[in-house]
């Protein structure tokens, strides 16, 4: 049998093609979807949003892991930000309304509604695109308080499968050249066409704010479009590979203490009884942190299983990256 490849012709075989620039509409995409103790709240399918964003042409997206030093920095950044897109759990925290940010080890930043506006010039923003649920509170306190002028959001909860028909809808239209109020109106009309009706029903809680601007010297505004830039496009995220585990509850604190621990340590060594959870905490450890965007791991998990390589599974051959690695 042929020779199995080795670590470093993976990687070269694996890599993406170096980034080129060409022009389009960008997007800075942040996301957050922080280990809540106790798993109370759900993980975002963060992976199922960028998918509209994939899919449509002339938009180029920087996604990143949505804490407060980068919404901070995305604020800040020039040129403008142009299009923000947060995705992000909108949470009730003592009678007030946050935004469930990620810490560096993963952990929630709950950030209320009134910190938020303090974290830079929001004005620089041409377009917020916030579907999160309940989310227009935070948006009309940002157009209020802020400056912003337009904001795409949901007025109330808001069902994941509905806001991933929106989104891709609307960025399809949007990378297609058309003005911002006609790719909402194409978005909405992408959801109410929906054959799920639960799906259908969702069409009216996603709102345009700012959009059309009010008249000046009373002529009519023009229809806002984002202006075509030419940005250095970057590899699209790739995301781990072996799925999320089912009912990964209670171990969330522990899979936070372990990221804290990283800060100093480079091995971490996890021992118990048998059937205890070892290996399912490893897999949902390296599922959640090896996402893209500035995780832990975000540049790579990999996982090699010494017996299954050793002895094979099943009588099948096994795995050839983790072989190449003993190998080495």
């Amino acid at each position: 049998p042929a020779r199995p490849p080795g670590p470093s012709e993976l990687v070269r075989a694996s890599s993406s093609p170096r980034p080129t620039s060409e022009p389009g509409v960008r997007v800075r995409f942040l996301y957050a979807s922080p280990l809540f103790s106790g798993g109370n709240v759900p993980a975002l399918d963060t992976r199922a949003d960028l998918e509209g964003l994939r899919a449509a042409s002339g938009i180029c997206a920087e996604v990143r892991v949505a804490t407060v030093e980068r919404l901070r920095g995305a604020l800040l950044a020039r040129p403008s930000p142009g299009i923000l897109h947060i995705s992000a759990h909108c949470l009730r925290s003592g009678g007030n309304l946050c935004l469930a940010l990620e810490d560096s080890f993963g952990a929630p930043h709950i950030l209320p509604a009134t910190d938020l506006a303090t974290q830079g010039p929001w004005d620089g923003v041409e377009l917020l695109v916030f579907l999160s649920c309940h989310s227009e509170a935070f948006a009309r306190e940002l157009v209020r308080s802020c400056g912003l002028r337009r904001v795409i959001c949901c007025s109330f909860v808001v069902l994941d499968q509905a806001a991933q028909v929106f989104c891709g809808a609307f960025y399809q239209a949007l990378g297609a050249g058309r003005a911002l109020l006609s790719c909402h109106e194409i978005a909405r009309a992408a959801v109410r066409s929906s054959a799920d009706e639960r799906i259908s029903m969702e069409a009216d809680k996603f709102v345009l704010l700012g959009e059309p601007a009010p008249p000046q010297n009373g002529q009519p505004s023009a229809l806002w479009s984002p202006a075509l830039t030419s940005v250095a496009l970057e590899p699209w995220p790739s995301w781990p590979r072996w799925p999320s585990v089912e009912d990964f509850v209670g171990r969330q604190d522990f899979a936070v203490a372990a990221a804290r621990a990283f800060e100093h340590r480079r091995v971490l060594c996890l021992a118990g009884a048998r059937g205890i959870g070892k290996t399912a905490f490893c897999h949902g450890f390296c599922h959640h942190f090896s996402a893209p965007g500035g995780r832990r791991f975000s540049a790579g998990a990999f996982l090699v299983d010494y017996v299954s390589t050793v002895r094979g599974a099943a009588g099948e051959h096994p795995d050839a990256f983790a072989l190449a690695i003993l190998n080495e």
